[in-house]
């Protein structure tokens, strides 16, 4: 059995799902990982002696371990699920509202005509 620990902080910059402005956000790991060492997937009966609940993890003997590739797995779990900068978060950037169109460009089609079914629903 591999017992792995690390412990890590850094911060990555993401970008809000509301608004598209980048934001820093801190992400802290403290983990520690039984891994089991086999050759086949088996059962883990000494981990899951100490805690049914616990995911068990097995590795080929004859493989090898990436501590760095285990550490970024760590992090990334603990980004958000939704990123969102906060509070003062000012939302959407939505449009006002649309001025009327004037008589020669209502006359007109605009754009791509398969969208002309769409524009007939649209609200006044």
């Amino acid at each position: 059995m591999l017992e792995v620990r690390g412990r890590a902080e850094t911060i990555v910059t993401l970008c809000c799902d509301r608004c598209l402005q980048h934001y820093n956000h801190p992400l802290r790991s403290d983990s520690n990982e039984l891994i089991w060492l086999s050759e086949a997937e088996v059962e883990c009966p000494e981990v899951l002696e100490l805690d049914p609940e616990a995911p068990c993890e097995t590795l080929d003997p004859r493989g090898s371990f990436d501590p760095a590739r285990w550490l970024f797995e760590q992090l990334h779990l603990q980004l958000p699920l939704r990123n969102d900068c906060g509070l003062d978060c000012p939302g959407p950037d939505l449009p006002k509202e649309r001025p009327e169109p004037t008589a020669s460009e209502a006359a007109e089609p605009c754009g791509d005509p398969r969208w002309a079914a769409l524009r007939l629903l649209q609200l006044p």
